[in-house]
This record gives C-alpha cells, structure tokens and sequence, in this order.
C-alpha cells in the first residue's frame, strides 16, 4: 500500500483500519519512555532477557503494560467493553483473568490474560512458559460453566499477551483442552518506532506505511474481532 492511498480518502477494509489505529498507540506507548529518558532501556528489553523494571516507568511493569500498551492495541483491534478482572469469572482459587472483552459475537466469550512487557518472549517455546497453564486454566472445562450465559455460546477464546507477543488460544464449550492457534510479535515495530525518535533524520518518511502494511499482514489479520472469529469457526466448526 503507498503513502497515498493511505492518506487520501481510501477506504480501508476493517484490518487496514485497526492496523491504522494500532500504529499511533506504539508510537505513545514508545513516547512514554521516551518522556521518561528511557528509550535506550525499553530497546534493552527487547533485545535481552532484562525485565522491565518498576523504577523505569514508576509504577508496577504489569500494569504500565496493560495500561500503554495492551489496552490501547485491543480497542484498535475493535474490541469492546474492555472489562478488567471481571470478578464473576473469578476461578475456585478467586482468581480472575486480567479482562474480558466483546467481541460482536454472541456465541464466542474473549479472556485476556496479561503479563508485564516482554515476560512471554523470554520462554523458547509454549510448553516452557509457566503463563500458558494460566490462560489454560481459565479455559478449562470445569470453569466453562461461568463463562456460559446463554445457549448460544459455544466458543471460548483467550489471549494471552506481554503487549509484544500475542498468543491465540481457543476452544469449543464442551471441550476440555484448548489449543494454541496462532502467535504473533509486535518487537519490529516497536524497534522501528524507537529508532523514529532516536534517529529521525535516518528515518526513511515511509516508515509509518511500512509499519502499518506489517500490523495488517500480522496483528490485525489474526487478532482482530473478526479474524479471531474466522480462525475460530475454522478450526472448531463442523
């Protein structure tokens, strides 16, 4: 996609729009540290297994996260009523998932379950990360019955992300294991977004296309509202 059939009165499809939507929240969520005199940490972080710590950003990394980054990125996917720790959907051991989302579909529940930045990126793969059993365990069989409000829920859906990395998971009602689908990472925009404040006459002005053609091809393809439900019907349908 040029520069120009962004900027000039194209219509987007709903994917181009949330990727469109999604850009200028890295952008804050990068000024955020820039405001802070950390931009060089935030790229440590990224780059390293460094965690991000409270006494950069002033409060708890956890929360930073949810607030400048997770949330902003699952309005411009197009969620709504973004609730957090939803108290009725606490588990037996009074655990809640960190939200609960809509996602326009009446058959299909949303759970996020959200981690302070990078913490899921610094796992080599699902099975050694102690966070998926987390998101599972909210999917589970034996809480399903919380969840389940009506007959025409049939499909649980969580998401579990550290703002960078995003991982699908996904299962009928009925069904006692949900599956991974897919995962994606926001780190080469993000380092693209600090290396525009750091160098901004290196910077090639594209840049922001660029960027906003990647999050369609990669976040908003698969995490929108919409494609979540797509890969949903596709792989749990019969």
């Amino acid at each position: 996609m040029t520069e120009d059939s962004w900027h000039h009165g194209s219509v987007l499809n709903a994917d181009q729009f949330a990727a469109q939507r999604t850009l200028p929240k890295i952008q804050r969520f990068v000024e955020e540290f820039q405001d802070r005199n950390e931009l060089s940490e935030l790229q440590t972080i990224l780059t390293s297994s460094a965690r991000l710590g409270g006494n950069v950003v002033g409060q708890r990394p956890e929360r930073f996260t949810e607030e400048f980054l997770i949330e902003p990125c699952l309005e411009a996917l197009g969620y709504e009523n973004i609730r957090a720790r939803p108290s009725e959907l606490a588990t037996t051991n009074r655990k809640e998932p960190d939200y609960a989302v809509e996602a326009d579909y009446e058959d299909l529940i949303c759970l996020v379950e959200a981690k302070a930045l990078t913490l899921l990126g610094q796992e080599t793969t699902l099975e050694e990360n102690s966070d998926v059993e987390q998101i599972r365990g909210y999917l589970e069989e034996n809480f399903s019955t919380k969840y389940r409000t009506g007959l025409q829920q049939k499909y649980l859906v969580g998401i579990l992300t550290d703002g960078v990395y995003w991982v699908l998971f996904g299962k009928p009602v009925g069904c006692s294991d949900p599956e991974p689908l897919h995962g994606i990472s926001l780190k080469p925009t993000i380092e693209r977004a600090i290396k525009a404040k750091q160098h901004p006459t290196q910077t090639s002005d594209s840049w922001r296309v660029e960027e906003r053609n990647r999050l369609e091809a990669d976040f908003s393809s698969r995490f929108s509202p919409n494609q979540v439900y797509k890969a949903i019907l596709s792989e749990f349908s019969e």
